[in-house]
Parts: structure tokens; C-alpha cells; sequence
């Protein structure tokens, strides 16, 4: 099943809100006696609903957890869809080139909000398990070695 809180970021968007979709495993529903693990994604509008994706075709994350009957919960947070914000979001580092501009990085305060305010919520609320993952892309490598650098 899939859960949609709404969130803000307040260091990056003040009180805008924003979903955060939590994909939990059907069986939590009845058995209150396990914990499950938390994978971390981003861009959390593309990963399970088509009608929420960006181009109209989401990853199907939900219909993956169910056929391969996965014990997992999914955190998947929305991304700020105005301008370049999302860069600026996932940057780790501050930049700037001709087809975007200035970009100011983020990606510390993104991950330390992640972590200090997000993740107990899930731990508390969804009976996680006490694991650290973060699905990786690229960008998503730089995102965790600039939280590390950061040592969130």
C-alpha cells in the first residue's frame, strides 16, 4: 500500500509543501511483530504513479514490490519542480554553466533534513527497521558522498 504525506523542507522551500510517497508491504498490515527495512529514493513523483510521473510513466515500484514480494518499505520524496530548484536540491556542490546558471548545492541540507526530520518519522510511524540505504543513480552517488563530507 501507499501512504502520501505531505511535507516541507523548511531550509530549501520554506512551508511549501510537497508528497512524500511511503510504500509499505501489505503483509504490515497484520503483522505488527516485524520490522522492515527503508530504502530512501528520490524523485518520489516518477516512482510509483503513473498519473504523478513526469512524462506519464512511473518506475511501477509498487507492482515490482508485489510480484517479487519484497519486505520493503519505500520513502520516495517529490522533488521541487520549479526552475532549477531540483538541481539546486541535489546538488552537492555550488555551480554555475550557461544552460542553467547559478546553481547554489543543496544537497547537504536536503540530506540533513532527510535524516534528522524524515527518517525518524518513517522509523516511529512505519515499524522500520534501523538500516540506511539510499538508492544510487549517479547524481544520487554525489548527493550521499556530500552528506558523508557533511557527516549528517
Amino acid at each position: 500500500m501507499i501512504f502520501i504525506k505531505k511535507v516541507t523542507i523548511p531550509h530549501l522551500t520554506g512551508k511549501e509543501k510537497r508528497r512524500a510517497y511511503i510504500y509499505v508491504p501489505d503483509e504490515a498490515k497484520t503483522n505488527f511483530d516485524v520490522r522492515y527495512p527503508v530504502l530512501y529514493m528520490f524523485d518520489g513523483h516518477n516512482i510509483f504513479l503513473d498519473e504523478d510521473a513526469a512524462f506519464g510513466k512511473s518506475w511501477g515500484m509498487e507492482t515490482y514490490m508485489q510480484t517479487t514480494c519484497r519486505d520493503l518499505i519505500i520513502v520516495a520524496v517529490e522533488c521541487n519542480h520549479e526552475g532549477n530548484n531540483r538541481l539546486m536540491e541535489y546538488s552537492p556542490v555550488t555551480y554555475r554553466n550557461k544552460k542553467h546558471g547559478f546553481i547554489p548545492g543543496k544537497a547537504p541540507v536536503y540530506m540533513k533534513w532527510l535524516v534528522t526530520q524524515l527518517k525518524p518519522y518513517v522509523d516511529a510511524e512505519f515499524e522500520a527497521a534501523v538500516v540506511r540505504s539510499v538508492l544510487t543513480t549517479k547524481v544520487m552517488k554525489l548527493i550521499r558522498e556530500a552528506a558523508e563530507i557533511e557527516e549528517i
